[in-house]
């Protein structure tokens, strides 16, 4: 008896959903992969988030950078700090994987509080550096470092996470040398560790993670309308930009991953009966 290679490709399905009966069914005979709308929702959620929180660091930064409005700057680094340091905690208390990375990185805790308290003998030592060189050349770093490896670098280094953190700790501690009073220094230094550098607190349902998210969106949105009204046009300009083009990249490559691929036996999908908006390919036949 003969069989016959068959290719069942989805064109027209909107909610991209496969029968159970039919998954049961293809994974006896072939392989699939299927990239669910859901899942590109929550990868885009994930995206926006870490943005977010970019933003309120920067923003931060660029408030007591600037010496403009220094009392409100610290009022919303201590609101920032307070809150964010509720959530990490929260996220070690639940069960957090981030429980034991806290416990490994105290020594770089320590390290990072010790120049703070010497920011003045790091502002003696950078004096001829341009501010502006070394503001820019660690926001590009950490920026392309969160984009790539996310909070923790889990290269195969070994302990190349532990790197990342000193990279961060050290790179914050230049740039808060430029500050003229070490309070300043001190209420950044809070802001970066645990608002942007090591922050990844384990949300346990989608409900959460979708109210965390809007918080930071309001968050950012309120510390960039404080700044500049034109400072927050161009960063939902640049948040609507990634959020449909990413999209819009994964949709284009869902076209070429949510294809079934078979052997088939001919049973199996004349049973079945094909999906609605699928085409039925005969790739061809086997003999026995």
């Amino acid at each position: 008896m003969g069989k016959k290679r068959v290719l069942y490709e989805k064109t027209e399905r909107p909610d991209n959903h496969i029968e159970e009966d039919f998954m049961a069914g293809i994974r006896v005979n072939g392989d699939v992969f299927v990239w669910r709308y859901g899942e590109i929702v929550r990868k885009m959620e994930s995206v926006s988030t870490r943005i977010c929180l970019l933003t309120i660091f920067f923003s931060v930064f660029y408030e007591l950078y600037s010496g403009e409005s220094k009392r409100a700057a610290v009022a919303m680094n201590v609101f920032v700090f307070g809150v964010y340091g509720v959530l990490f905690f929260y996220g070690v208390w639940k069960g957090s994987i981030q429980a034991a990375g806290l416990a490994r990185c105290r020594p770089l805790v320590f390290f990072f509080v010790i120049l703070s308290m010497f920011s003045s003998v790091i502002q003696t030592l950078t004096a001829d550096i341009s501010s502006n060189i070394v503001w820019l050349m660690a926001s590009v770093c950490v920026f392309i470092h969160l984009l790539f490896w996310g909070y923790e670098s889990r290269s195969g280094l070994g302990e190349g996470w532990l790197l990342s953190y000193s990279m961060k700790f050290i790179a914050s501690c230049i740039l808060a040398s430029r500050f003229e009073k070490a309070g300043d220094v001190f209420l950044l230094m809070n802001v970066s560790f645990f608002c942007i550098f090591p922050f990844q607190v384990i949300l346990k349902t989608g409900g959460e993670k979708r109210v965390f998210s809007l918080f930071c969106w309001a968050i950012s949105s309120g510390l960039l309308f404080y700044l500049s009204y034109a400072f927050l046009v161009g960063y939902y300009l640049f948040m609507a930009t990634v959020f449909f083009g990413l999209t819009g990249v994964y949709l284009f490559f869902q076209r070429y991953k949510t294809v079934v691929n078979g052997p088939w036996d001919d049973a199996v999908p004349d049973t079945l009966g094909p999906l609605e908006g699928s085409g039925r390919v005969e790739c061809g036949d086997t003999s026995q």
